[in-house]
């Protein structure tokens, strides 16, 4: 959530500075204009990369977190299986019956 967050703010920024870069733009030759705008592109080029490594980031924490909540799921189910097998064969039925009651 934190990261989310963080990811969010970080591309207000960077919309905000690309507006302003789009303001600024008043070029005195060709020449300057071709200059500013690889400038930009290279920066652009940069923002998209990272942009790709907070994508792959969130998305291999996600699938950890997926993992994680997996194998707590099947832990959970192998204690309630052992449970139930060990109400089934040691407490005796009448008492079972009487308690679900």
């Amino acid at each position: 959530a934190r990261q989310r967050q963080e990811l969010t703010l970080t591309r207000q920024m960077t919309e905000k500075e690309e507006k302003n870069m789009v303001l600024e733009e008043k070029y005195s030759s060709l020449q300057e204009e071709i200059h500013g705008k690889t400038k930009k592109l290279k920066k652009l080029i940069v923002k998209y990369q990272e942009a790709e490594t907070d994508i792959s980031d969130l998305q291999s924490e996600f699938q950890s977190e997926r993992n994680d909540m997996l194998q707590t799921i099947r832990q959970l189910n192998k204690q309630l299986k052992l449970k139930e097998l060990i109400v089934e064969n040691f407490i005796p039925p009448e008492v079972r019956r009487r308690n679900r009651c």
